[in-house]
């Protein structure tokens, strides 16, 4: 089983908000291999009890991921790392001016 609570650091008072804060750690998780494609993702309230954290923090977080293209949400299954996942080094040079790395991983 995957260490949730233990691999996300969620800073309170940190300029970025929290559910970005979550969805960069999600990306370097599938783009370090970590979190695998296919692989199904624990509910929008089970995580947020997990990090507790607001469930809308989760919610806005998947939002993000579904987005970008990292994540799809299956009715009725759940959400999964999506099997076509973004080209990460285009993902990166759009976002390198407005996310600085904070964490440690």
């Amino acid at each position: 089983m995957f260490p949730w609570k233990t691999a996300f650091k969620l800073i309170t008072n940190h300029r970025r908000p929290l559910y970005l804060q979550l969805s960069d750690q999600f990306i370097n998780k599938i783009s370090q291999g970590i979190l695998k494609s296919g692989q199904k993702l624990p509910g929008t309230r089970q995580l947020s009890q997990i990090l507790e954290v607001n469930r809308k923090t989760v919610v806005k977080a998947y939002e993000e991921l579904i987005g970008q293209g990292w994540l799809i949400s299956v009715e009725a299954s759940g959400t999964f790392i999506t099997n076509d996942l973004p080209n990460l080094s285009t993902h990166a040079l759009k976002n390198r001016k407005k996310k600085p790395n904070i964490y440690n991983d």
